[in-house]
């Protein structure tokens, strides 16, 4: 009897450390998976000096791209990452300095180059996850960046990329953000993703006062997941000064999901202008002039407040014509595209066209004759 009973607690501890030996596998393939490592999983890079900080300390050229290309010199920053390369000491290195490569063919506006490279490191399953996740991401982000058709062809024209594909573009690049969390969960995607839902619960009452509650409680389930992740990721980022630049957009899109729900009494507005004024602050601490900030700001201002706010919309737009957040290409060919092509921007912008006339000065300027305004 006692050797049965000391058979089974032999029993007992050996299944009890087999356990814990698959669990510490199990956090260790997550931990190298997420953060970065090579199939072998030989080469692990922390948070606190992950590959683009290692990059930056140990390759020369590299430092001199991200250098150069800070400095708004993109097409010179792209010879210098390729040259780069050369230098690359792991795989997880390369990946990271071919995801630098498709960022900066973006910016000079070679989109198809800079796809094409996106899917490569997507299709790569020698990279992080993580990087992967960012590369699906702002492939995603182009066409909300550059309202082009180029860029949802080129995105969508082979697999798996054209099962995607749905009549409305923005289910379409919502089954692409998806895709991206299924890698990982970055905060700018799934702010997206809760966008597409919010956006979906304002059209369910829109058609309907009494909407069925089964799918309202739905769409406010996957709201509150998303926007549960995005505040993870934001704490991920707020750690890892070379993705920090990703926290003012990601703040901002899920201020126009609070928005969104407060419209619907699903949400409070402080909660959304929380949202809206922490991603005002750290764009000043990070000192990234990123106009569509103000602009989302003032129009959530125009719907909740309208005349009550009037000088705080003012002093939100004229940071943009005044030049303090200095309107990049991308805002100029937003405000276009809500002149000629978006019932709901161009709405929203006459709205603060009729509140702020220095900012209709200011559309003039960009196009917008006194017809747009009526």
């Amino acid at each position: 009897m006692q050797n049965m009973q000391g058979q089974s607690k032999r029993v007992y501890i050996f299944s009890g450390l087999a356990l814990l030996v698959i669990l510490a596998l199990a956090l260790a393939f997550n931990y190298w998976s997420n953060t970065g490592g090579d199939p072998g999983g030989t080469i692990v890079y922390p948070p606190s000096n992950n590959a683009n900080a290692v990059l930056t300390k140990e390759n020369p050229t590299f430092a001199q791209a991200e250098a150069t290309l800070k400095a708004g010199d993109t097409r010179r920053a792209l010879e210098l990452y390729r040259q780069a390369l050369s230098g690359a000491q792991d795989t997880v290195q390369r990946g990271q300095i071919e995801y630098k490569i498709a960022r900066a063919e973006e910016k000079s506006g070679d989109y198809i180059a800079a796809i094409s490279d996106f899917k490569k490191i997507i299709a790569n399953p020698a990279y992080p996850r993580i990087l992967r996740a960012y590369a699906a991401m702002y492939m995603g982000e182009m066409y909300y960046t550059y309202y082009g058709p180029t860029v949802m062809t080129e995105t969508f024209k082979d697999p798996p990329y054209s099962t995607m594909v749905d009549k409305n573009p923005g289910i379409t690049y919502r089954h692409l953000f998806e895709y991206t969390s299924s890698l990982y969960p970055l905060a700018l995607a799934e702010a997206r993703i809760a966008d597409w839902y919010a956006q979906n619960l304002h059209f369910m009452y829109t058609a309907s006062s009494s909407p069925p509650q089964d799918l309202v409680d739905n769409n406010m389930r996957i709201i509150n997941d998303k926007l549960a992740n995005v505040d993870r990721d934001l704490r991920r980022m707020d750690g890892d000064a070379n993705t920090r630049y990703d926290i003012p957009p990601s703040l901002q899109r899920k201020a126009v999901v609070l928005g969104r729900l407060a419209l619907l009494k699903k949400a409070s507005p402080d909660d959304a202008e929380k949202a809206f004024k922490d991603a005002m602050a750290i764009v000043d601490t990070l000192n990234v002039r990123d106009a569509y900030i103000p602009l989302t700001y003032a129009i959530f201002l125009s719907h909740f407040y309208g005349e009550e706010r009037r000088a705080d919309i003012q002093r939100l737009l004229s940071s943009i014509y005044d030049g303090g957040y200095a309107p990049t290409s991308v805002i100029v060919e937003f405000l276009k595209y809500a002149q000629t092509r978006s019932r709901t921007f161009r709405g929203n912008t006459i709205d603060l066209a009729n509140i702020d006339p220095k900012f209709k000065a200011y559309l003039t300027t960009l196009g917008w004759t006194e017809a747009d305004f009526k």
